[in-house]
């Protein structure tokens, strides 16, 4: 598949603010498949990388479900920031946290985290 059907959905992911839900089929349409099935999934994760992206919940495998939703974030925006700074803990992830926390909008922030933990960490 061409870039160009990358780079739509990267536009559309940041019209929405850096995350995006869509079928899986437009994800096996992208990526230049015929048909759903565990290699292909797996294609599609490598991809969707290869492009900067990433899906929620963190550690799902992409579903084989044509019509079942996928969660795409773009890795390098602030919420894609946010989502590495809870999975994989640095100082400099501790700081964007403090730095969300802290800010004017501090309740929105917390409540904007609990939705990503919720997101990133099913129960």
């Amino acid at each position: 598949m061409s870039d160009d059907g990358w780079e739509e959905l990267r536009r559309e992911i940041d019209a929405e603010g850096g995350i995006k839900v869509i079928e899986a089929w437009r994800l096996r349409d992208l990526a230049g498949w015929a048909k759903l099935g565990v290699n292909v999934i797996v294609d599609i994760a490598n991809q969707l990388r290869d492009h900067d992206f990433d899906t929620l919940p963190v550690g799902k495998a992409l579903p084989t479900n044509q019509y079942e939703d996928v969660r795409i974030y773009t890795k390098g925006s602030r919420l894609g920031k946010v989502v590495e700074a809870i999975m994989s803990p640095t100082a400099k992830g501790d700081q964007l946290l403090r730095e969300i926390c802290s800010s004017d909008d501090a309740n929105d922030a917390i409540a904007v985290l609990d939705r990503v933990r919720q997101l990133v960490c099913p129960s």
